[in-house]
């Protein structure tokens, strides 16, 4: 397996796998019309935390559908719990679909997935949110959206444990 995988869902919006010593980071990169670039980073912890800021992947597989769409699956533990993804990206319209899960044997301390908004110092969270938009969860445990000009942080209210915690958003293109 490569050392880099990316799904795009056009030439203006991707999400970018890159493997980091024993797991897979992410970044989703998008273009405005006028071509600035922004990355959003996934914020990863180290092989000591028990609950990391998102998800531990240690594995990725790619696989395509008949329709030729390509979705990412990805799996990791932590500590005693367990994660998994379905990542994919979409064309019309542009959006990328994060479906995430985590089985967790004892509560967790924080669950969700952090970013780091990289991005040139004229483009601001406030102007980049003209053409770019997260959206979710259309099911799945309760989430809240934490986002300032540094950092986007989606959280998932814990159930009881055991059990499986389940978050989904979509990264979305806002139209032109």
């Amino acid at each position: 397996m490569n050392e880099v995988v990316s799904l795009a869902a056009s030439d203006r919006l991707r999400v970018v796998f890159e493997r980091r010593g024993d797991r897979w980071a992410h970044r989703i990169e998008w273009r405005s019309p006028e071509g600035e670039r922004v990355d959003w980073e996934s914020v990863e912890g180290s092989s000591d935390d028990i609950w990391p800021p998102s998800p531990p992947f240690q594995s990725l597989e790619l696989q395509s559908l008949p329709d030729g769409r390509q979705i990412a699956f990805l799996v990791g533990m932590a500590g005693s719990s367990h994660w998994s993804a379905a990542v994919e990206a979409r064309c019309k319209p542009e959006e990328i679909h994060f479906d995430i899960a985590c089985r967790c044997s004892t509560p967790p301390a924080s669950l969700g997935s952090e970013y780091r908004i990289a991005a040139p110092p004229a483009v601001s969270h406030v102007n980049a949110g003209r053409h770019f938009s997260l959206r979710g969860p259309k099911d799945g445990h309760c989430t809240s959206l934490i986002c300032n000009d540094q950092n986007i942080a989606i959280r998932v209210e814990p159930g009881p444990a055991p059990g499986t915690m389940r978050w989904c958003y979509v990264v979305a293109r806002a139209p032109d």
